[in-house]
């Protein structure tokens, strides 16, 4: 049980008010003590004195509006109850959600677990020297094998990668643009056709 609010305890302490009149009210309606002439006194739990005559019009009176105030307290619990259901029913649903969530997160958690071993196998060996110079032996090895079929091992320029749009050749040499556009304006039309 959780602790009352704040608004909790002030209903519950205007409600114990409330009924505290009502005692002195019926206090006072079974043993009539005064007339609307002569106001009774205060009793021991600090409620206001009510003229009482001894027909207890006033008794009753007093006893009408407090009932009417006990239903409209009553009224407002009823609306409190409707939105502390309302919350407890979100509250449920996004338990479900977190529930659902930590299930999802477990399972991709183990998934990964799986994983992770081969993942770190991987990252080792690609690391190591041992790797890198296995890759540099193969880029080493390709290039000569280029050379060796009389192909020019050295990278090609950007330049002279440029393909021209009219006859699907590559570029001249002389063209140095990095523009393709200025390649096809320039170098390219002076090819002859």
């Amino acid at each position: 049980m959780t602790a009352p609010t704040t608004r909790e305890t002030a209903d519950h302490a205007e409600l114990l008010e409330k009924l505290k009149r009502v005692k002195y009210v019926r206090e006072a309606h079974d043993e009539p003590h005064g007339t609307y002439d002569q106001p009774c006194d205060a009793d021991d739990y600090g409620a206001e004195a009510v003229p009482v005559n001894p027909d207890g019009e006033a008794a009753a009176d007093a006893l009408e509006n407090l009932l009417s105030e006990i239903a409209a307290l009553r009224g407002d619990l009823t609306v409190s109850r409707d939105d502390l259901d309302q919350l407890q029913a979100h509250f449920r649903q996004r338990d479900r959600e977190a529930t659902q969530a930590e299930r999802q997160r477990d399972e991709l958690r183990k998934a990964l677990e799986g994983a992770l071993p081969q993942l770190e196998v991987l990252h080792s060996i690609l690391s190591s020297k041992e790797t890198r110079a296995v890759v540099w032996r193969e880029i080493t090895k390709g290039r000569q094998a280029l050379a060796s079929q009389g192909a020019d091992p050295t990278p090609v320029k950007k330049e002279r990668a440029w393909i021209c749009p009219q006859d699907n050749t590559p570029c001249p040499p002389e063209c140095d643009s990095d523009d393709r556009r200025h390649c096809a304006s320039v170098a390219c039309n002076e090819q002859p056709e």
